[in-house]
């Protein structure tokens, strides 16, 4: 595992692949052992994918907690645009968080764990903004999140498709937690800051579409998608999404790690006599009027 004890950055967002917004550097644990371990500082994580850290299984103390990320209490965590994915551990598949942790844009998929399939939150105040959390377990509870202690607040982002035999799927909240939702698409529903003013937050809905294709990881938003328009700009800060494409694409901000692009439809007007068409059956045919042309592309 590499520890950070001090601030650090390391960021290959510039690594990314133009035409596919994959990342460009993946750091694993190949499956022997957690990956980072964030003791003090300040550690800057842009454009990585984290996977295959392995924090111990039947140990009790935090040897078993965290399989990619360990955040202590003096440590902060900032990861922007970064994939987390196919780690494990007794505690939080992908983080355990005692510090300060800001997410954004980022994906949280494929871990597991038995308590906080993807977060297990113990004295953190963690915050998540347009970010994916989606198909992690935990044999116990909290699919997605474990949290006890600290306060959690989620902006823009979805929790959904997480699992746990407690069937507390995606947010499961013990102790004294906060969790506050903004904006976020979940089957969770007993936000902290609920019957506040102005406060508007979505339940999913598995009979409507959401993902392009979420069997194999594709988590960009599918056509008429429920996330579609339903964030708050004022809690963007980014002016990118996860695979490098512009944020606010339509009337409103995404919710999740991407944001579907979408364009004006284009209009073309063919003139008579100015196209000849080949069809099935027609060869050779003249128009006898105006073609007009429409498409979106995506």
């Amino acid at each position: 595992q590499l520890t950070i004890s001090k601030t650090i950055t390391i960021d290959a967002t510039s690594l990314r692949d133009a035409q596919t917004g994959a990342l460009g550097i993946a750091i694993s644990g190949d499956g022997a052992s957690r990956v980072f371990n964030i003791t003090a500082g300040t550690a800057t994580l842009a454009g990585l994918r984290v996977e295959g850290g392995a924090a111990s299984w039947t140990s009790t103390g935090t040897a078993g907690d965290g399989g990619a990320v360990y955040l202590a209490k003096a440590g902060t965590l900032n990861a922007v645009g970064c994939e987390f994915a196919d780690s494990s551990a007794r505690r939080g598949g992908a983080f355990f968080l005692a510090g300060t942790a800001t997410l954004t844009n980022c994906v949280v998929c494929g871990n597991e764990s038995s308590f906080g399939g993807a977060v297990f939150g113990s004295t953190a105040t963690g915050t998540f903004r347009n970010c994916t959390i989606a198909n992690n377990d935990a044999e116990n509870s909290g699919g997605g999140f474990r949290l006890y202690d600290g306060t959690y607040s989620f902006y823009n982002s979805i929790v959904v498709g997480n699992s746990a035999e407690n069937e507390d799927f995606d947010i499961s909240v013990a102790g004294s937690a906060t969790v506050k939702g903004f904006n976020t698409l979940s089957t969770f529903k007993a936000w902290s800051n609920a019957s506040a003013s102005g406060v508007v937050n979505y339940v999913y809905k598995a009979s409507r579409p959401l993902f392009v294709n979420a069997s194999n990881r594709d988590y960009r938003l599918a056509n008429n998608s429920q996330a579609l328009d339903r964030g708050n700009d004022a809690y963007v800060q980014t002016g990118t999404d996860l695979g490098g494409n512009s944020r606010i694409s339509g009337s409103s901000v995404d919710l999740g790690a991407y944001e579907r692009i979408r364009y004006n439809a284009e209009k073309t007007v063919l003139a008579k006599d100015s196209l000849d068409l080949a069809l099935a059956g027609y060869e050779d045919a003249e128009l006898d009027e105006e073609l007009d042309l429409f498409w979106d592309t995506f």
